[in-house]
């Protein structure tokens, strides 16, 4: 069987879209950190990986740069080669990104928590032992584009088998980070001009998943082969957008309150490591509409805050007919202090509710004269007493009462 000749004709598509796509990809990363440190006022894990998945993918991209203008066939594998691994390490680190910041958005929902962190993992792990093989699989490693090179290489059947396993699991893993911020939006009743990142995200991490698929195919047809063919510049352009449009997906989840005109916050945007902004995932998505509330009507009393529901009791005086704000601190109760956002309207009451018993005897009235005809007497002072007595006792039960329906009903409106 003859061998395959050299076909460089991809190389100008190639740098091409490398160049389109990674600025692109770049261009997200610098506005993400631009939205946590200007409005969000928070950086977190989930951004330093991010961080770390964009200078990762820089190094990548120089690779496929020279790939795609060389006009050697030996130059053009060998950078074929160097560039798989920086490929595959920040789409890992996107993908962890990705998982970072949906365990921050998930509070203290443990089984997911756990599920994500095992994925972390797992990630870290195959992906990194992958990276290594693609590197060992020849000694020395330039026996892969110069067969005449010393050395030796194992059997090319070994980093196959390896590679559709590989590829398998990047596949498996783009799909479900694709459908699981599908679930978060349901789930935690994120406001509607807030939904938008996880849609993106949810087609971006589709497409990485199919460009995976794609480049997982097109790489099993290199096994053996030595010189650079149509296979390799698919598989390279695959791998090129797979890191790109999943450096975006790991972006664009952040970027909600730069498009939103009321919320500054992220639901959860807070890192792990924060457990004040952590607790709750029901309340966060009330944050911009307490904002919309209290600025589209400038009424004294928020609507938007279910008083049944909770437990903090808010007394708006003249300090906020003066113009009060959000990010004034409140008593949030065990010792916290904090913005009106983090208060937890839904949250279960904490501590024990008293309630008091009353049993009421109905006893005959000495002093009691009834109406009707003929001379009526004077009450006398102990019938006087007793009426003084019983006007006490209906104040006092309807006190109670009134009570009662303020533990059943919560505090009355105006």
């Amino acid at each position: 069987m003859a061998a395959p000749a050299t076909d460089l004709s991809g190389g100008p598509v190639l740098l091409s879209f490398s160049l389109a796509t990674s600025s692109f990809a770049f261009s997200t990363t610098f506005v993400r950190f631009c939205v946590r440190s200007g409005i969000n006022k928070h950086i977190g894990y989930d951004d330093y990986v991010s961080a770390a998945a964009t200078v990762v993918a820089l190094i990548g991209t120089i690779f496929g740069i020279i790939e795609g203008t060389t006009q050697d066939g030996a130059r053009a594998v060998e950078f074929d080669v160097l560039g798989q691994p920086w490929y595959l390490m920040s789409v890992t680190l996107s993908k962890i990104s990705i998982c970072l910041l949906f365990i921050s958005l998930l509070g203290k929902a443990r089984q997911w928590r756990i599920l994500l962190g095992v994925l972390i993992f797992l990630l870290a792990a195959v992906n990194l032992s992958f990276s290594l093989t693609v590197n060992l699989q020849c000694r020395p490693l330039e026996k892969l584009w110069n067969p005449s090179a010393l050395g030796e290489c194992w059997n090319p059947s070994v980093q196959l088998n390896f590679g559709f396993f590989q590829g398998a699991f990047s596949v498996f893993t783009w799909f479900f980070l694709a459908l699981f911020p599908v679930l978060i939006v349901r789930d935690l009743r994120i406001d509607g001009d807030m939904k938008w990142p996880f849609y993106v995200s949810f087609t971006l991490s589709l497409m990485s998943g199919i460009f995976a698929t794609v480049k997982t195919a097109e790489s099993a047809q290199l096994s053996g082969v030595t010189v650079y063919t149509s296979h390799n510049f698919i598989a390279s352009l695959m791998a090129n957008l797979e890191q790109n449009l999943g450096l975006m997906a790991a972006n664009v989840l952040t970027l909600g309150p730069l498009f939103s005109a009321h919320a500054r916050h992220l639901p959860g945007s807070s890192s792990s490591n924060d457990p004040s902004r952590a607790g709750s995932t029901r309340s966060l998505s009330r944050a911009s509409s307490y904002r919309t509330a209290s600025r589209g009507t400038g009424s004294k009393r928020s609507s938007i805050i279910d008083l049944k529901r909770t437990t903090h009791l808010i007394i708006e005086g003249p300090r906020l007919d003066k113009g009060a704000s959000s990010d004034d601190e409140y008593d949030l109760g065990d010792g916290r202090r904090g913005s009106i956002d983090e208060l937890d309207v839904e949250a279960w009451p904490r501590g024990i509710i008293k309630t008091v018993s009353v049993e009421v005897f109905e006893e005959p009235n000495p002093d009691h004269v009834p109406a009707g005809p003929g001379p009526q007497r004077p009450p006398t002072a102990a019938a006087r007493s007793g009426v003084a007595s019983a006007d006490r006792v209906s104040d006092a039960s309807g006190i109670e009462q009134d009570w009662e329906a303020m533990l059943r009903n919560g505090p009355p409106g105006r």
